[in-house]
Formats: C-alpha cells, structure tokens, sequence
C-alpha cells in the first residue's frame, strides 16, 4: 500500500505540486486528510471540490483534536489494516506523530510550515521554549524518515540544525503554467493582493502603502483576491470605486483575476517564519505576467529578484510613504518588455519542480 497522511488545513496549491507529482510516481495512492478545526461540511465540501479530482484508491478524513489522538491513531491503523505500507508520505509538521510508529520501505516527511508561526502572536520566552519543545519531539520520531522535502532551502538549512538531519531537499511552491498564464484580457487593475489575512502577510503594511499610494494618484485601481474577511484592512481609506473584492476556489477564475492586474504584493516582516516560507503568491503573479513588489529580507524570494528583473524589493526600514513613492515611481515608468517575468516563471513552473522531486523519490 502506498499512503499519504496530511495534517493541516487545505492549502490547495502546495498540495496540488505534491499530490500530482506522488500520483506520476506511485500511481495507486491511498490518501489521509486528519483535518484540525475543519466542520463536516466544509470537509464534504473540499473533498467533493479538490482531493476528489484525484482518485485516491481510498480516501479517510478525520476531525481531529489532540485530545482525540489515540482515536485519530487507531482509524489510522484500521485502514491500513493488514497491508504492508510500500511508501508512506507525511505532509505537514504535524502529520509525523501520526505516522512515526508506522513502517514503510520509504518514508518522507513533507514540512510545508514551522512551529515558529505561534512566535507571531506572542514572542514569549515560554512561547520560544514551547516551539523548542516541538522541534525536540520531532527529533526524537525522525529515525524512520528517508527524506524532508521543504520549501525553500532557508528551511531546508532550518530543519537541518534542529533535526540534526541531512537528508533534506527543497521543491519551492510552483505554479501550474497551463492554468496560470498571461490571459488576453486588458491590464485595467493596478495593484492586487492574493492571499489570507494571517498575522504574518503583514497586512497592516500593505494596507498603510496602499493607503500612500491612492493619495499620490486617486485614480489607482487595487484588488484584493480573497475569502478571508480580514483582508478588509486593505480598504480602510480608499474608496469602494478604487478597490475590490473578489474570491473563487476555482485556480482559473483566480488566475483571471491576477492576469488583469499590472503589480502583485507579496510584502513580509522579518521574522523567522517568513525567511524560511515560500509562498504560493510569488509564481502565481509572475505566470500571469505581474511583476512583483515584495520585501527585501533573507529569504529565497529575494534569490529570485537577484537572479531576475522581476519588479521591486522595499526595505523595511523605510516609511510606508517612502515605500509607497518607490512603489509609484516604478509602476509610472515600468514596461513588461524590460522585465525578466518570463524566464524567472520557467524556473517556477510545476512540471519542471514534478521532475526534480520525482528524482529524489526515487
């Protein structure tokens, strides 16, 4: 038996790069999803909208609690039943304590997030210790594990020193080119965001650039593609003529919306977290021929705007008006042809980033 156990909410985009690349190597999958905080409904739902489309052998969701973990643990083991497990693959941090004491001939374990995430809302000295807690447990289940595939190689360099592991390979979040593309449709939005309003996508910023930039020019049209209500800070001072709101769980009807607007914002603090993520955002925008406005931090992101002429870096130590006059200076002049959005999207694209982590699944 092959098995996939994921542990975490449905984030479709990592997902689907893991999902069709496990698919193209093991082809029968049976698939996990122990879903926290997740209502009957909304499973039905995702189930009958995403994880269907790609025909498990057998398919199990759970509601799951850690008070219900040896609960969560015994379904576990009653689906697997008598079968031997030819490759296990444990997608998110928490995904390992459900699947360390299973034996499979390979084992990969598939961190997508960090623990450091609870340091957002409350940097405590108890907090930290809490999160170095976590990383310590985990060291102590990883015997069994043949490979950690990350997201960017700051994590790979993270999972390193807490896990005291070497056999790690990072596959950043692709974009699937054939959904997300340069659509013939007229660039009539300036600026949009894509995205959740979690602490850390540094809204309040984003919100205070914007904010500068609708006053240097009120006719600047911004876009938020989202389901989340707290991106509603974006429009906190800018009029309801200038910005909207707009949301689908369908990638092409997302992939639209991004495609009519000219800049993407992908603005982060500095904080461990963000240094070792790659998000979804950055080869969404560019696929669909937006340059980029993002932080420069050290994080692989910045790798990309080194190597490519793909639109702008801000540094945080500047005010958001000095932020936002850079912003605008570089929207007022800029030309698509100048930049490098084309290349940097091929080295993104998620045929290419299949290949490399089939290879190493080998």
């Amino acid at each position: 038996m092959n098995l996939i156990i994921y542990r975490g909410p449905l984030e479709r985009a990592r997902l689907a790069f893991l999902f069709e690349t496990l698919k193209e190597r093991y082809t029968e999958i049976n698939f996990i999803w122990i879903s926290p905080r997740v209502n009957e409904g909304d499973r039905k739902y995702y189930s009958d909208l995403f994880i269907s489309e790609y025909s498990f052998n057998k398919t199990l969701i759970l509601e799951h609690r850690y008070q219900h973990f040896f609960l969560t643990n015994r379904a576990i083991k009653n689906f697997i039943g008598n079968s031997d497990l030819s490759f296990l693959g444990l997608i998110g941090f928490s995904s390992l304590e459900f699947g360390y004491s299973l034996e499979a001939e390979k084992t990969v374990w598939f961190i997508n997030g960090v623990p450091e995430e609870k340091t957002f809302s409350e940097n405590s000295f108890i907090q930290n210790k809490k999160v170095d807690l976590l990383w310590f447990i985990k060291k102590t289940m990883i015997k069994n594990i043949d490979l950690v595939v990350t997201v960017s190689h700051r994590m790979n360099s993270l999972v390193k020193s807490r896990l005291q592991i070497e056999k790690v390979f990072a596959a950043p979040t692709c974009v699937d080119t054939t959904v997300f593309g340069d659509y013939d449709v007229q660039k009539a939005i300036d600026f949009c965001y894509l995205g959740s309003g979690a602490v850390w996508q540094a809204l309040d910023l984003v919100s205070e650039i914007w904010d500068e930039l609708y006053k240097r020019d009120s006719s600047l049209k911004f876009r938020v593609i989202s389901r989340d209500e707290r991106t509603e800070i974006l429009a906190k001072n800018i009029p309801s003529s200038n910005i909207e709101f707009v949301s689908s769980h369908k990638f092409e009807e997302v992939a639209k919306y991004i495609a009519e607007c000219k800049a993407g914002f992908l603005i982060r603090k500095d904080h461990i977290v963000n240094r070792v993520c790659f998000p979804t955002k950055l080869a969404e925008y560019l696929a669909s021929n937006c340059y980029v406005v993002s932080t420069e931090i050290d994080w692989d992101i910045k790798d990309y705007f080194d190597r490519y002429n793909i639109g702008l870096l801000v540094c945080l130590n500047e005010s958001p008006e000095a932020m936002a006059k850079r912003i605008f200076e570089f929207h007022r002049e800029f030309k698509n042809s100048s930049l490098d959005i084309e290349e940097c999207t091929k080295q993104l694209d998620r045929d290419i980033w299949k290949k490399k982590l089939k290879l190493q699944l080998n």
